[in-house]
């Protein structure tokens, strides 16, 4: 699922207790060692799905019902923002979109076809007779 535009709603409003929470957790994941990288993340995440996510019109208006008409869980889906920062309106030019869905869409070919592969291979060996 792609935000391309999230943020716009809070020009104007100042940082939130949600985004202060989120900014606490990124900036000691900034500073981690590889030790503490994992569980950093693991809290980040947990934070962005219970307490910082809800808060978003978005997330309220559009990706909470698609998820419950889905019967998914947000931790179930991909979820990327194109545009990283708040803007004053949604009129970020469409090459801008356009642009920022290559960046974060590009594809790996040779992973793609080894992982083509390896389920081709699976689906055969699951309708091969037994021997």
């Amino acid at each position: 699922m792609i935000g391309q535009n999230p943020g716009n709603d809070r020009i104007g409003k100042g940082r939130s207790e949600a985004d202060l929470r989120q900014y606490e957790i990124l900036h000691r994941l900034r500073e981690a060692g590889v030790n503490n990288a994992e569980s950093l993340s693991a809290e980040l995440m947990s934070v962005l799905g219970s307490f910082v996510m809800p808060t978003w019109l978005t997330v309220r208006n559009v990706v909470d019902p698609l998820l419950a008409a889905l019967h998914l869980e947000l931790d179930e889906i991909c979820y990327i923002n194109l545009i990283k920062f708040w803007t004053l309106d949604s009129g970020i030019p469409s090459e801008l979109y356009k642009k920022l869905l290559a960046a974060h869409s590009k594809v790996d070919r040779t992973a793609q076809a080894d992982g083509d592969r390896r389920s081709r291979n699976r689906n055969a060996q699951k309708a091969a007779p037994p021997v």
